[in-house]
């Protein structure tokens, strides 16, 4: 236990392996200092936390995994409940420039982002890093770019699983309440039940 005290959560060993594959193809293995000015990609990932605390923590994770690459100090942002209204709006535009223009490529988001916000004008890729109870919650932090107006045919929503813990009764609990609310409502958005599910 004390050997991997010091270890990565897979999680981000997670994201950063996709940051590696679909952002930033030049990103060193963990452990190796990154190539100067290593470039990147236009694809952008939004991730929602739960917690601001996590919020925070996943973004210092992020940094010292993207450090050194070109432009890496402008290359991560966040959205919280804390942020006045000037900044949100300055993150939001941001996020939804054309990565030509921009260079913000990760946003670390809290819930208090999964309502009234959209960021589907560059962004079709998300990771909920935290699973809420509550299944509304997830379409409600899938509908900030499964939306009209997504310019790319597939939008990808990505859960993390783990074996024979805790978090897979959560997942297994909310396609279950899934279920019960497509049977109950006649129907329901597919983002969750098709992700879970499969």
């Amino acid at each position: 236990v004390r050997a991997a005290a010091g270890e990565p959560d897979a999680r981000v060993r997670a994201l950063v392996a996709w940051i590696h594959e679909h952002q930033c193809p030049t990103l060193a293995s963990r452990g190796h200092a990154n190539p100067k000015g290593a470039p990147w990609l236009p694809r952008r990932v939004l991730i929602f936390t739960e917690f601001a605390d996590t919020r925070a923590w996943l973004v210092d994770q992020l940094r010292a995994a993207i450090d050194g690459t070109d432009r890496d100090d402008d290359r991560i942002g966040s959205l919280h409940g804390s942020q006045d209204e000037d900044d949100r709006e300055a993150v939001k535009q941001a996020f939804n420039a054309s990565p030509a223009e921009h260079p913000l490529r990760i946003l670390v988001a809290t819930d208090a982002a999964r309502e009234g916000i959209n960021l589907q004008a560059a962004c079709a890729d998300l990771f909920h890093f935290d699973l809420p109870w509550n299944p509304a919650r997830i379409e409600q932090r899938n509908g900030r770019i499964d939306r009209m107006l997504q310019p790319e045919r597939e939008v990808r929503c990505h859960y993390f699983r783990y074996r024979n813990l805790p978090e897979d009764a959560v997942l297994a609990r909310l396609a279950t309440k899934s279920h019960a609310i497509s049977a109950e409502l006649g129907s329901f958005a597919p983002v969750v039940s098709d992700r879970i599910l499969a």
